[in-house]
C-alpha cells in the first residue's frame, strides 16, 4: 500500500510539473513576441524582408498559406456557428489575401499561432529550436538540426534571446 501511495504521489507530482512546464512555456512564447517583432521588423507593420517575409513578425507567404489552410480546415462547413458573424465575415473577407499580413493584429496573431505550432505540431522542444525553425524554416531544422544552422540564424537566435531576457528580467 505504501509503495502504491508513493507511486501515486510521484505521478501527481509529474502531472503537476508537466502542467507548470506547459504554462511556463506558453508564457515564454508570449514574452518572445516583442523580441521577435523588434528583430523581424523593428516594429514596422509595413516591413518586407529581402526574402519576402511581411509585417511585424516577418510572416513568410509559406507560413501564411499554412495558417490559411489550417484555419479553414478547422472552421469546416459550419464555420458560421463556430465564430460570431462579424469575425466570420472578417476571415472570409480576407480569404487568399496575403495583404492581411500588413495588418499588425493579424500579423501578430498569425505569428503567435506559428510559434505555438512549431512547438505543438512540429515538436520543437526549446526556445532555441522554435526560433531556429521560425527563422531558418522547420524543414531545415528537422533535416540539419540546430547545430548546423547558418551563422545568420544563430545570430538571430542570440539577438532575440538577448531582447527576450532583457524583457523578462
Amino acid at each position: 500500500m505504501r509503495i502504491k501511495m508513493i507511486f501515486l504521489m510521484i505521478g501527481v507530482n509529474l502531472l503537476l510539473l508537466n502542467f507548470l512546464t506547459l504554462v511556463s512555456f506558453a508564457d515564454e512564447i508570449d514574452d518572445l513576441i516583442p523580441a521577435i517583432i523588434a528583430c523581424e521588423s523593428g516594429g514596422r507593420a509595413d516591413a518586407v524582408s529581402p526574402k519576402g517575409a511581411i509585417g511585424l513578425m516577418g510572416i513568410s507567404p509559406i507560413v501564411f498559406k499554412e495558417w490559411e489552410e489550417n484555419t479553414y480546415n478547422y472552421l469546416g462547413a459550419s464555420s458560421e456557428e463556430k465564430l460570431d458573424k462579424r469575425e466570420y465575415d472578417r476571415i472570409i473577407h480576407f480569404e487568399h489575401e496575403i495583404d492581411i499580413l500588413y495588418d499588425k493584429d493579424w500579423n501578430k496573431n498569425i505569428g503567435e499561432w506559428y510559434l505555438r505550432r512549431l512547438k505543438d505540431h512540429y515538436g520543437c522542444k526549446t526556445i532555441e529550436e522554435i526560433l531556429c525553425a521560425y527563422n531558418w524554416g522547420i524543414g531545415n531544422l528537422k533535416k540539419y538540426r540546430l547545430k548546423s544552422a547558418p551563422q545568420e540564424t544563430k545570430s538571430y537566435i542570440q539577438k532575440v534571446l538577448k531582447l527576450y531576457k532583457a524583457r523578462v528580467n
